[in-house]
């Protein structure tokens, strides 16, 4: 996505924030609560901050003891309901704190990937036989976000993912993240760190994302993290992402060098994670060297893109 494209995003992301929470209703009295009587079309980032300040406490996010915590969010809140600057991670503060309807979220988080209006079609079952995993699911994913990146020799360069888990039992701590086998690094960026390596299911890979507390039932974590590949080895004609239980709200992008651009890609979906043709494929139009997909919501699928390399 273009820089101008992710500020449309982003400003399109805090007008119906502002607009979810002006309206009467569950979300305006929260803030209503512990916040003052509007006084201008702006909801008061002071009461929001409060209500956001309270869920992070409650959720062991942050320390109970940060009694200023409310003052340092303040700025944060006050630019995302403007539009001026949003991350996921304050998007997820906002889902969990205001505990935003299924259709509310997947209409913010289908704005914030670039999305104008949220797909209805989801992708599920196109995995007849499941590979054994390392670990048993004990989470629930909310939302995924993957980006892929390809350098100007045409080499897998890099894969960023934002994640946002929900348990579905007491006592969650980490994450089992699988990815390709030739991965060089895997580096968290927030919500945890790197912790067991696991090789297993048949050429399955993965590394444990350690959480550093534990969640209870219902409790949400967003974390964010990156896939380092070893430059210029790689020159891939297709990224997979396996999907297990249901997740929502995935939103899939792959960007592209200007100096090695492919002819065509599509967004697919395959019966297994590394073998076999794809059972769903949909032409995509490359945009300033980038392809992107939402899918409001997938289960039992792998799921990506395939393409072509452009003539020399």
């Amino acid at each position: 996505m273009s820089s101008t494209s992710r500020h449309r995003a982003i400003r399109e992301t805090g007008q119906l924030l502002s607009q979810l929470l002006r309206t009467e209703g569950p979300y305006f009295r929260k803030w209503r609560a512990v916040g003052k009587r509007l006084r201008s079309d702006q909801v008061p980032p002071a009461a929001v901050s409060q209500v956001i300040a309270q869920y992070l406490w409650d959720i062991g996010e942050q320390p109970d003891t940060d009694t200023d915590l409310p003052r340092k969010l303040r700025d944060r809140i006050r630019r995302a309901l403007l539009g001026e600057q949003l991350s996921g991670e304050t998007l997820n503060w906002f889902i969990g704190a205001f505990d935003m309807s299924d259709q509310d979220s997947q209409r913010l988080w289908a704005n914030f990937s670039g999305d104008a209006v949220a797909r209805e079609d989801g992708i599920a079952d196109t995995v007849p036989v499941e590979r054994p995993y390392g670990k048993r699911q004990w989470h629930r994913t909310m939302t995924l976000f993957e980006r892929y990146f390809f350098a100007a020799d045409g080499s897998y360069e890099l894969r960023r993912t934002l994640q946002v888990i929900q348990a579905i039992e007491d006592g969650v701590d980490s994450y089992l993240f699988n990815h390709e086998p030739y991965a060089r690094r895997i580096h968290v960026l927030y919500g945890g760190h790197v912790g067991q390596h696991y090789e297993y299911g048949g050429g399955l890979v993965s590394d444990d994302i350690a959480f550093g507390r534990e969640l209870n039932t219902g409790q949400r974590i967003a974390f964010e993290y990156e896939t380092h590949f070893e430059p210029g080895v790689h020159s891939v004609s297709e990224v997979r992402r396996p999907v297990r239980a249901r997740v929502e709200n995935l939103d899939f992008a792959i960007q592209f060098s200007p100096e090695k651009l492919p002819s065509a890609v599509w967004f697919c979906a395959w019966p297994d994670h590394y073998i076999g043709d794809p059972v769903f494929r949909e032409s995509l139009p490359l945009n300033d060297g980038a392809a992107h997909r939402f899918v409001p919501y997938a289960q039992q699928a792998v799921l990506g893109f395939q393409w072509e390399w452009a003539s020399a």
